[in-house]
């Protein structure tokens, strides 16, 4: 019970960095500043994180609960408490013997590769495949600073794989454990799959109706988005179910910090030293 609640406590609070980091970026890319708004900007900021904290105590606790019947899990995480993996988790994948298989350096290696990897795939996409233009995909338009990117990118490591991959993904897993009547512990592969799929799905949908409605958007900037974060989404949610939370965040963080910051800051200067 006590690496329960250890482990929760250490995603609430890198949940909660990533929902404070993301303000600057979030009120500067809407606009915030220029609204008339019937309440200050402090306010409306202590609200959203509120909001975020409420959020992040529903997905973490569900999630812990989801991801423990299904053997998806936080090994490093968890084995920093010395917490014993067996009680917390009904492993089927990296259990407490076979934890040496993925230690953390090897892992955050694996991890760090894969978010460069998809960033890189992610550009080439967008520039080769729809024809978006070099500036338009470093986003160098973009109303908000690097620093506010870079900070952003805490919350797409934090709060987004908590969101999506500890909560969505593993209650998605649960569901298809359930219908497949699974006795044994874990997954099958096919309800894993499954699982990373749907996930990836909807956390692309979701976005695109939102900013579809608020901002709106072309046939072909609907696709482009779909299928970029789509194959993203797939890749994180493959390293969640095979290298467990710790990685899938490195993974996306790195990708995220690579496309919103890295690219910008050394294609920028290639471009301009020529």
């Amino acid at each position: 019970m006590m690496t329960r609640l250890k482990l929760g406590f250490v995603l609430f609070l890198l949940g909660m960095v990533g929902a404070v980091a993301v303000v600057p970026y979030a009120f500067t890319t809407i606009g915030v500043a220029s609204m008339h708004l019937p309440y200050s900007l402090q306010t409306l900021m202590m609200v959203q994180i509120a909001f975020s904290a409420v959020i992040l105590m529903f997905c973490i606790t569900l999630g812990m609960f989801f991801a423990g019947r299904v053997g998806l899990d936080s090994v490093f995480l968890a084995s920093a408490f010395n917490g014993e993996l067996s009680s917390l988790y009904k492993m089927s994948g990296p259990t407490q013997e076979g934890l040496p298989r993925f230690r953390f350096i090897p892992t955050v290696a694996l991890a760090s590769s894969l978010g460069i990897s998809c960033a890189v795939l992610c550009l080439v996409v967008d520039i080769l495949v729809f024809g978006t233009s070099l500036k338009l995909a470093l986003g160098w338009d973009m109303i908000a600073s690097l620093n506010d990117r870079a900070l952003a990118v805490l919350y797409s490591a934090f709060d987004e794989e908590i969101l999506l991959r500890l909560f969505l993904l593993s209650a998605v897993a649960w569901l298809f454990k359930v219908a497949e009547r699974r006795k044994d512990p874990g997954l099958s592969g096919f309800g894993a799959t499954m699982a990373v799929l749907i996930t990836a799905a909807l956390s692309s949908i979701i976005p695109m109706l939102f900013l579809e409605v608020t901002v709106g958007m072309s046939m072909l900037e609907v696709a482009r988005a779909l299928l970029i974060n789509f194959g993203a989404g797939v890749v994180y949610g493959w390293m969640y179910w095979q290298r467990g939370l710790v990685a899938s965040m490195v993974t996306h963080g790195v990708a995220e910090l690579m496309l919103a910051v890295g690219f910008p800051l050394i294609l920028g200067s290639v471009i301009t030293g020529s």
